[in-house]
Formats: structure tokens, C-alpha cells, sequence
């Protein structure tokens, strides 16, 4: 009677190891996400991480998901889970068309295979709109900032201190955001908006001590003009990172403590 007992005891314990192992067997990846490269914004840098899956190779560039040495993996259908030879695990916890969506450490990543995809929807998130809305509220707010030529001059030729918002041609994710938040730059009602012309340019440069050049014009970056007793004094780019503008909230007044 003992030795059934034993046998039976036995073929349990084998039966439970053998459906262990099956649930934990390396199985193949999905085809549909394989050789293809994902891509998601980073809101905080301001850049694209990426992430590629081959067959039991992965490529990841990007600091989100912490992959440092990781460049192998297995994959179990059962679990949804790659094991990376780092001794980390991502989970696949969704797939379609145009994204996959990943967790680890607890936290859900999605990638999508357009850059622009990736964009949008980070974009969204944040701000909860679209990106046309805000680029509408945008225009709202920065056209009750806009001056002529007319309204330059004079403002120009007071011994007032003010600034000007160059929004310049290759200035747009960057200038979006701007847009709606430049009143974010200084507590004084001080800082006015003009688009790009070569007029405007040719006029500017009459009062620079050194003149407004294509590389400066040319940068994605949002460049602000301080001008100062009939004079541009200072002229200043705004590196924004991702969707970050809080960053410069007061800019502007924190400069002018710093000179004092």
C-alpha cells in the first residue's frame, strides 16, 4: 500500500514539473511585431526612444525602460512575458496595427511605429487636446501679442525695456508650445510677437550691435530679443525640452535678478 502510495506520489509530482516546464517553454513571437521598429516621444527629453524585436534578439534605444545590456531574450505565449538576458522581464501586454504596448517594473509603455503616431498621442495625453486645438489656442493667444512694423518702431525708439518673440520659420513643435504659454516668460507685460520677414530683419539689425544671422534664424529653438534704450542687448534661445515650457516659467525676470 505505501509503495502506491509512493508511486502516485510520484507521478503527481512529475505531472505538476511537466506543466511547469510546458508553461514555461520558450515559444515563438508573435510574427506581427517581429522586424519591425517602434517608436515613443519622450516628454521629458524632448526625443524619440525606439525598441525592435527579432527573432530572440531585442534592440532598445532609450533610458525609459532601464535596458542597459539587455540584447537577448525568450518569449513564453503562455505568460506574454520576455525573459532578457539582463534579468529583467517585459511584458506583451497588447498588439495591433500600429502599436505594441509593453509593462515593466508595473508601468505600461506604449510604442508606435510612426514617430509622428508617437507624437500625437503623447500630445494628446499631456495636454488633453489635440495638437490642431492647440495650435488654434495658440494663434488666439499670440496674435493679441503680434505688432507691425509700425508699432515696432515706436516701441523701439522709447527707452522702454522690452521683448520681442521672433517666431521664425523652422520654429514649429517648439514654437507650439510656446505660443500659448509666452505670457509664462515674464510677470510684466513686456514681451510682444513678430513673424519672420526679411523686412523685419533688416529693420531689427539696424538696431543690433551685432547683426540677427541665418543660423540663428534657422534653429528650431524660439528665439527672444531683449531690446533696451533704442538697442537689442541680448538675444536668447529657449532650448524647450519635450513638452516641458513650465521649465521657463518667470525666464525672462529670473534673467534680468541674475545681472542685477
Amino acid at each position: 500500500m505505501k509503495r502506491i502510495i509512493s508511486y502516485i506520489s510520484l507521478i503527481i509530482v512529475f505531472t505538476i514539473l511537466g506543466v511547469i516546464g510546458l508553461l514555461n517553454k520558450p515559444s515563438d513571437t508573435p510574427d506581427k511585431i517581429l522586424n519591425t521598429t517602434y517608436y515613443k516621444y519622450n516628454t521629458i527629453t524632448g526625443e524619440y526612444e525606439s525598441i525592435r524585436l527579432n527573432e530572440k534578439e531585442i534592440t532598445y534605444n532609450g533610458n525609459l525602460l532601464d535596458l542597459d545590456k539587455c540584447n537577448n531574450y525568450t518569449y513564453n505565449k503562455k505568460t506574454n512575458i520576455l525573459k532578457l538576458n539582463c534579468g529583467k522581464a517585459i511584458k506583451l501586454v497588447s498588439t495591433d496595427d500600429e502599436s505594441i504596448t509593453l509593462n515593466i517594473n508595473n508601468e505600461d509603455y506604449s510604442y508606435y511605429k510612426t514617430e509622428e503616431d508617437s507624437y500625437n498621442k503623447e500630445f494628446l495625453d499631456y495636454f488633453k487636446v489635440s495638437e490642431i486645438d492647440y495650435i488654434t489656442e495658440g494663434k488666439n493667444k499670440i496674435n493679441e501679442k503680434m505688432v507691425n512694423l509700425e508699432k515696432l518702431e515706436e516701441l523701439t525708439n522709447t527707452t522702454n525695456t522690452f521683448y520681442l518673440y521672433l517666431i521664425t520659420p523652422n520654429c514649429t513643435k517648439k514654437c507650439i508650445l510656446l505660443n500659448n504659454n509666452l505670457d509664462l516668460l515674464t510677470t510684466n507685460n513686456s514681451i510682444f510677437a513678430f513673424e519672420y520677414s526679411q523686412t523685419l530683419i533688416d529693420e531689427l539689425n539696424e538696431y543690433a550691435s551685432s547683426p540677427i544671422t541665418d543660423e540663428m534664424l534657422n534653429k528650431e529653438n524660439p528665439l527672444i530679443l531683449k531690446i533696451e534704450n533704442k538697442k537689442i542687448s541680448k538675444l536668447i534661445e529657449l532650448d524647450i525640452k519635450g513638452f516641458n515650457i513650465e521649465q521657463y516659467n518667470n525666464y525672462l525676470d529670473d534673467i534680468e535678478v541674475e545681472n542685477e
